[in-house]
């Protein structure tokens, strides 16, 4: 989908940036059609191990997927005009692929293919 990417990606209503630092925490910020970025979030724990991918759809739905420190595979999501809810483990790293089409996110891990509602 033309973009919808990784840093200053946009879809309808708001837009994303995301940091991976070298430190391999995770965050990232929203900003409203013709607003300011919002503060950054901390999805990752301290001591993840990034990887991360990030996809949205033209609703403004977007899903973080990144590598915890046991290997697995998180995942957190932000509404439409909303926040970051609770991160949630969905896979064994590494992730191959992460894609967001309307209602679902579809994430390909090294266990395979696995298939989400957003809520």
């Amino acid at each position: 989908m033309a973009g919808c990417g990784a840093c200053g990606s946009h879809c309808r209503g708001q837009y994303f940036r995301l940091s991976d630092l070298a430190v391999i925490q995770t965050y990232a910020s929203l900003r409203p059609t013709g607003g300011n970025w919002g503060v950054p979030t901390l999805l990752s724990g301290p001591n993840d191990k990034g990887g991360v991918f990030v996809a949205g759809d033209p609703a403004g739905t977007f899903v973080v997927s990144w590598n915890d420190s046991a290997g697995n595979v998180e995942a957190v999501t932000s509404s439409p005009g909303g926040g970051f809810g609770p991160s949630t483990s969905v896979g064994a790293a590494p992730t191959r692929q992460l894609i967001v089409i309307p209602g679902r996110a579809v994430l390909w891990t090294a266990a395979g293919l696995s298939t989400k509602p957003l809520n």
